[in-house]
């Protein structure tokens, strides 16, 4: 994954867009789309919230999700691969997940996260804030921390 890669979220009256990409395709992208965006929206600014790696939880994981893929999967995929190795709140796995377009209510992603924990995919840590965190179950513990 690219050090210069960024993640712009776009919402307008309810609609929201997610790009992604190098810095400067992106930002070339924005200029281009802001005056037919304003246009559509009827307002004189469009809100810009630009979701910093930090908020994604790190570098993206490179996945390929199928159409109709089972969330299971999904998560199963995401923790198979280094993001997985370290530690990740529920809102961390939600913004992921909405970073490639998938969208699930809060609940079933948590009740998913549950049966991986369950099947020993998954681990789940209290975290120092005592929110669960999970992390990929096929690392040694205390290696993620």
């Amino acid at each position: 994954m690219e050090k210069d890669k960024v993640y712009i979220k776009i919402r307008i009256k309810g609609n929201e867009l997610i790009l992604s990409g190098r810095y400067e395709e992106v930002h070339n992208l924005v200029q281009e789309l802001i005056p037919y965006l304003v246009g559509i929206s009827g307002e004189s600014t469009a809100k810009i919230e630009e979701s910093s790696e930090e908020v994604l939880g790190g570098d993206l994981p490179d996945v390929k999700i199928k159409s109709g893929e089972p969330l299971t999967q999904i998560l199963t995929k995401f923790f198979s691969t280094e993001w997985g190795r370290k530690p990740r709140q529920l809102k961390e796995i939600i913004n992921l997940l909405e970073s490639y377009g998938i969208y699930y209510p809060k609940s079933t992603i948590a009740v998913s996260l549950k049966r991986l924990v369950q099947r020993g995919v998954i681990r789940r840590i209290k975290g120092r804030d005592k929110h669960y965190m999970y992390v990929s179950g096929n690392i040694p513990a205390g290696e993620s921390d």
